[in-house]
């Protein structure tokens, strides 16, 4: 399957089999849209988790940001697409393999494609520095993303 940057997918429930961790988002039975944030190679893939629930993670990132200052939390995105707010879950974003992509998200039958520079540019930027900071060993995720990503490569 190709998938087009700045996509939503499904991911399949082998994924989470494949890689147990207790951390890693429940699936909720190969429904829960991830975004496409970064292609990496023909092989990875880095997917963020979207969430509906709002007002929990607004409270999560106002908590966040009266500790460290506004603008600074990475871990959460909160943006408006299909003409609601959803929660970008950037901190638990997990490295995917094309053959673990079930299919595209789609909105009455049309893969959904997210356009908003504006949107993209945040969550993108937000997903680079969270990255960044992992692998300066400066944050430690609860999912060992990395050791996930070196069994998809081999």
């Amino acid at each position: 399957m190709e998938l087009e940057e700045n996509g939503l997918y499904v991911i399949k429930d082998s994924y989470f089999s494949d890689f147990k961790d207790k951390h890693l988002m429940l699936n909720k039975l190969e429904s829960r849209p991830y975004f496409y944030a970064l292609k990496e190679s023909d092989n990875i893939f880095w997917m963020i988790p979207l969430s509906s629930k709002v007002e929990n993670y607004r409270a999560k990132i106002k908590k966040y940001e009266a500790k460290f200052g506004r603008g600074k939390c990475v871990f959460y995105h909160i943006g408006k697409m299909m003409g609601k707010e959803s929660v970008f879950l950037v901190g638990n974003t997990i490295p995917v393999s094309p053959r673990y992509i079930k299919q595209a998200y789609t909105v009455r039958g049309i893969p959904y494609v997210i356009e908003s520079q504006a949107l993209l540019n945040n969550i993108k930027r937000k997903h680079k520095k969270y990255l960044t900071l992992v692998k300066q060993k400066r944050l430690r995720p609860n999912i060992d993303i990395f050791t996930i990503h070196e069994k998809l490569l081999h």
